[in-house]
């Protein structure tokens, strides 16, 4: 699952892996897991350049401190940022206020 946060500077790219569920039992090591990951690209790449070739932020298990990388970067505010996820992120930050 991903979303593409957009400003004037720059395009970034919050993923999520979900290791948890009905997929889990081929997961590995990383069964009952959630991963996030944020990549960043110039507003001047080209809409088609693919995310992986622009820089890496985070990897991690945690929501906030991924949404804190990207609004450092992109110059907005990592409550503003919470704002725009839809609605299908919303259950990763209901899980990290527990």
């Amino acid at each position: 699952m991903q979303h593409v946060f957009k400003t004037k500077l720059h395009r970034a790219q919050l993923r999520v892996f979900d290791f948890t569920g009905e997929d889990a039992k081929y997961a590995g090591p990383h069964a009952g897991k959630v991963y996030f990951s944020c990549s960043v690209l110039p507003a001047s790449a080209h809409r088609s350049t693919a995310f992986s070739a622009g820089q890496t932020l985070y990897h991690g298990e945690e929501l906030n401190t991924a949404l804190a990388y990207i609004g450092n970067m992109i110059g907005v505010r990592s409550n503003e940022l919470r704002k725009q996820l839809p609605k299908r992120f919303h259950k990763y930050l209901e899980a990290e206020r527990d």
